[in-house]
C-alpha cells in the first residue's frame, strides 16, 4: 500500500462581545498517485439560549494543485446543529468542473458524535473548553432565533 499525506491546520476564534465562533481550516492532501488537493473551509458556530444546543454553518473550497490539471473542483456549504455531543446537518456541494455540471451536484446528510475525555458542560462547542457568556443563562425562557 502507498502512503498518503495529509497536513491540516485550524484554530477556533471567538468574536468579541458575541457567542459566535469562527473555525477556519486549511488542509493539504497528497495521495500515492501524486494527486494533490487543497481544501479551505470556514465553519461558524452560534450558541443558543440552551447550553446543549449550538447551530453551525460551513463554507468550503476544494482545488486540485497538479501543475498540468490544476483546477477548482468544488464549492460547498453545510448547515447543522450540535446537541450535546451529537451533530446533525446537511451539506451541498456545487461542482466546478464540466463533468460535475453534466452529471449533477451532490448533497449529503452529516451525522456525528464527538468523543471527549472530560466533560465540557457549559461550553457552546462540544469537547471545547470555551465557555459561554453568562448573559444566555439569564434568558432561559426566551426563544432565540
Amino acid at each position: 500500500l502507498g502512503k498518503d499525506v495529509q497536513l491540516h491546520a485550524g484554530a477556533l476564534f471567538k468574536i468579541p462581545g458575541y457567542d459566535i465562533y469562527l473555525d477556519p481550516l486549511i488542509m493539504y492532501r497528497q495521495s500515492t498517485f501524486l494527486d494533490r488537493r487543497l481544501d479551505v473551509n470556514l465553519k461558524v458556530q452560534f450558541s443558543s439560549a440552551q447550553s446543549d444546543i449550538t447551530t453551525w454553518g460551513l463554507i468550503g473550497y476544494r482545488h486540485v494543485m497538479d501543475k498540468n490539471a490544476g483546477k477548482s473542483l468544488v464549492l460547498g456549504s453545510a448547515l447543522g446543529v450540535n446537541y450535546k455531543r451529537f451533530t446533525v446537518g446537511v451539506e451541498y456541494q456545487h461542482g466546478l468542473t464540466q463533468a460535475q455540471h453534466d452529471f449533477g451536484y451532490s448533497g449529503q446528510v452529516v451525522l456525528g458524535y464527538k468523543f471527549c475525555k472530560k466533560s465540557t458542560k457549559g461550553s457552546p462547542i462540544p469537547c471545547s473548553k470555551t465557555m459561554r457568556k453568562s448573559r444566555f443563562h439569564n434568558y432561559q425562557d426566551r426563544i432565540w432565533f
